[in-house]
């Protein structure tokens, strides 16, 4: 486990708050500094150095990270808290394509893009804002993330930023994003169209559901260690799992907030379930599968 890692998990719980919030300050300016200092030599790559993996805490980033990461010429890195250019640095070393995964990338890419430029390539996993309320209520880390109906507005911001830059930054090429809910219900062929889309050659019929974690007890332990292939175990979870009659206001905000409201449906998200997203990407990479969803009852 990456010593910073070590150090925070055993810190009481009164001062990880300010600890994540002082930590998300300095890393944003350390990842400023660094893309101004690389900006010049950004765009002489032609071909992918870092892929970076990112989403909204809750979503399925390690779980993404595992399971791409798990091929022949990509290599996962330990999770390290320092900042995107510590795997850039890293990767400039090595043949292989290195498999970096944060959740803060989501909202730091101008700064990534600006120091990396076509060296990085982007993969964003979305997940069923409901699914992610009601994981975090019982989630003690993701201490940035309101735990009360302050989520909605928090979620809504950071996706609508999200699509706009992967949109309009002429960055799009390089970024791919997928649903949490498409993954785990077509893994081989959304893990196919990613290695693709990264400029692999990947055999479709050599891709499993099967994944492996490189590197063990890299940070807290999760479900998704428990695995070791994909699975639906995870979703719809808001209506599945029974939520203190306190915290219904919370899952339910949605229902309050019109923004979120009307992103969910861009995304798929219905007021009963998940269908295909009418979201139609015309610059970046969105995954969605052959066949459209059953929304559920």
């Amino acid at each position: 486990m990456n010593p910073k890692v070590r150090i925070y998990n055993a810190l009481p719980d009164v001062l990880k708050t300010a600890v994540t919030q002082g930590y998300i300050a300095l890393r944003r300016r350390r990842e400023a500094t660094a893309a101004r200092q690389w900006s010049n030599t950004a765009m002489r790559h032609d071909q992918p150095r870092v892929l970076y993996i990112t989403g909204f805490p809750r979503s399925g980033t390690t779980l993404l990270k595992y399971y791409l990461g798990d091929f022949p010429g990509l290599t996962q890195t330990e999770f390290n808290p320092v900042g995107f250019f510590h795997t850039w640095e890293r990767a400039q070393n090595t043949e292989d394509v290195l498999v970096d995964k944060s959740n803060h990338y989501i909202y730091g890419l101008p700064d990534l893009f600006k120091g990396c430029g076509n060296g990085a390539a982007v993969c964003c996993i979305i997940r069923d804002p409901r699914d992610i309320i009601t994981s975090l209520l019982r989630y003690p880390e993701s201490r940035e993330v309101p735990r009360t109906v302050r989520f909605w507005d928090h979620w809504y911001r950071q996706h609508r930023d999200f699509l706009a830059f992967a949109e309009q930054s002429g960055h799009g090429n390089r970024i791919y994003a997928l649903r949490y809910e498409d993954l785990v219900e077509y893994p081989t062929a959304a893990k196919y169209d990613a290695l693709v889309w990264l400029g692999l050659s990947p055999e479709s019929d050599a891709i499993t559901k099967s994944y492996t974690n490189a590197n063990p007890y890299e940070g807290r332990p999760d479900s998704v260690d428990e695995h070791q292939e994909v699975s639906r175990f995870g979703l719809q979870k808001w209506r599945n799992d029974p939520v203190q009659e306190s915290q219904r206001a919370v899952v339910y905000g949605w229902k309050n907030h019109f923004e979120a409201h009307r992103l969910m449906r861009t995304l798929g998200y219905t007021d009963t379930g998940y269908a295909s997203p009418p979201l139609k990407a015309e610059n970046f990479r969105f995954f969605t599968p052959g066949s459209p969803h059953e929304d559920h009852p």
